[in-house]
């Protein structure tokens, strides 16, 4: 959080008396933090009433560990029954949307539901996780990509060190960097939804990429009844612990 004191001296942070809340670090800055302005989230999170044997579970999240988990947008990213999705689609039927945020919030919304397209479709042929002839191969922790002609040992042996991931669309305007099997893949599954590519390119976005795979990084899990199942395990900024839940256990 960020506290606008201009010219003024640093409050006495050590006189909040509340249980839930301490101060562990300040800093006087020139800008106020910007949402998104960080470098990741760490969870710590207990699954209730869980059904199903401990040891399945655990062998769930022991394979969640080596290879990670399909990075999905979270639910919530399309708002309560997929409403963002369905403002999106009237903005782009003709819908003048005059709000700068709720604008940027539904082309978002968009672009990460087509994303999802994609991924679900890997996940469904069992490719999530592994690299495609032309794919748009992603460094790990970074924007940067590079296109795989050929998959040969070096980039599989990169893969299974976490060093690099497949990707998928975030669509705008721009040709698909993948080619090949890939890009037919990626362009086969966007193909059933032109409003929201048409709409995404006339709003002036850019073809971006996101990987494809989650590493969970910190993992570990401790039962506290036959029931409770405490989680903890960090994820970098713009990645959803609803992406890791979904694969543990059914929580609808």
């Amino acid at each position: 959080m960020s506290v606008w004191l201009p010219g003024k001296p640093n409050p006495d942070w050590s006189s909040i008396e509340d249980d839930n809340l301490q101060v562990l670090q300040q800093a006087r800055h020139s800008r106020k933090l910007q949402r998104g302005a960080l470098k990741g989230n760490a969870f710590q999170i207990v699954l209730r009433e869980m059904a199903g044997e401990q040891e399945e579970i655990e062998n769930r999240l022991e394979l969640i560990k080596q290879q990670g988990v399909p990075s999905y947008f979270g639910e919530q990213r399309f708002g309560r029954d997929g409403s963002n999705l369905k403002s999106a689609e009237s903005m782009f039927s003709g819908m003048k949307i005059k709000d700068r945020h709720l604008r940027s919030l539904y082309l978002s919304s968009a672009r990460s539901f087509l994303f999802n397209e994609v991924l679900a479709r890997r996940v469904r042929e069992d490719s999530w996780n592994s690299i495609l002839p032309g794919e748009a191969v992603m460094l790990s922790g970074s924007r940067s990509y590079f296109v795989c002609e050929q998959v040969d040992d070096e980039i599989l042996e990169r893969l299974a060190m976490g060093d690099v991931h497949p990707s998928g669309p975030l669509w705008g305007k721009g040709d698909l960097p993948s080619k090949d099997k890939a890009e037919e893949l990626e362009r086969d599954v966007l193909s059933s939804y032109p409003l929201f590519c048409d709409g995404l390119k006339k709003a002036g976005l850019k073809q971006e990429r996101r990987a494809l795979r989650l590493m969970v990084s910190g993992l570990c899990w401790n039962w506290l009844s036959e029931e409770d199942l405490q989680l903890g395990f960090s994820l970098p900024a713009g990645s959803y612990a609803t992406s890791v839940l979904r694969e543990v256990c059914n929580y609808q």
